[in-house]
């Protein structure tokens, strides 16, 4: 199936409702999976997904609450986009246009963009936030898709590269709990892998070939590189 083809196949299981709390705004059925190709902007009421490689959704629905269901004690914006079930993992970047009267705080310049992987929440940074638009973008990141919001409180992640690209041979991050942190290549090839507790640690790579990585801590990736 051609890129055209797949497109439309995504647009044919799109449903949109109007309820004023709850909304369903996609349902994928069981055995019909819907792929979004690689460079492809998929747009669903406000939120935009796009991957970097073939994201496959599969048996699975997507709503709009206002609410968030996975507890966050954070001010969020009231536009949530909530998966029925956690989704395959997603490499890209993802948007959120939200409304003004949807943040109770009118933090506009401050908001950040949160992401539930079905077992917890991680800070994503914006790579734009246009306050005039209220539009956002977020930076590259590789996690599975339980739910997605805004939040104008900025809380500790549990991995923080510090240094990104890395220049020095060192790579450098900060650990926000116990978590088994790994460096892959994009083929899936294990770098190196190792259990941490809290705090902040120094990994040399010196003997990687430069490039783009991702590092893992548990469920959570971050696009690194490398450029020794």
């Amino acid at each position: 199936m051609n890129k055209y083809k797949q497109i439309l196949t995504i647009l044919g299981f799109i449903s949109f409702f109007s309820f004023p709390v709850f909304s369903q705004e996609l349902t994928v059925l069981y055995g019909t999976p819907m792929t979004i190709v690689g460079g492809t902007s998929f747009h669903v009421n406000g939120l935009t997904l796009l991957p970097s490689s073939d994201f496959t959704l599969n048996n699975v629905s997507l709503y709009k609450n206002e609410k968030v269901s996975n507890y966050l004690n954070q001010t969020t914006v009231s536009r949530v986009y909530k998966f029925s079930s956690t989704t395959n993992p997603f490499i890209g970047e993802a948007s959120i246009n939200y409304l003004p009267e949807e943040l109770s705080s009118g933090n506009f310049s401050n908001l950040k963009m949160d992401v539930h992987n079905g077992n917890a929440w991680s800070l994503v940074p914006l790579k734009t936030n246009d306050v005039r638009t209220y539009n956002t973008q977020s930076q590259l990141f590789s996690q599975s898709l339980n739910e997605i919001v805004l939040t104008d409180i900025t809380f500790t992640p549990l991995l923080t590269i510090l240094g990104n690209p890395v220049l020095n041979g060192i790579l450098v991050f900060n650990i926000n709990g116990d978590a088994e942190v790994g460096l892959y290549d994009f083929s899936g090839t294990i770098m190196w892998r190792n259990k941490y507790k809290s705090g902040t640690y120094s990994v040399p790579v010196s003997n990687i070939r430069p490039g783009t990585y991702l590092l893992k801590a548990n469920d959570l990736g971050k696009i690194v590189i490398i450029h020794n």
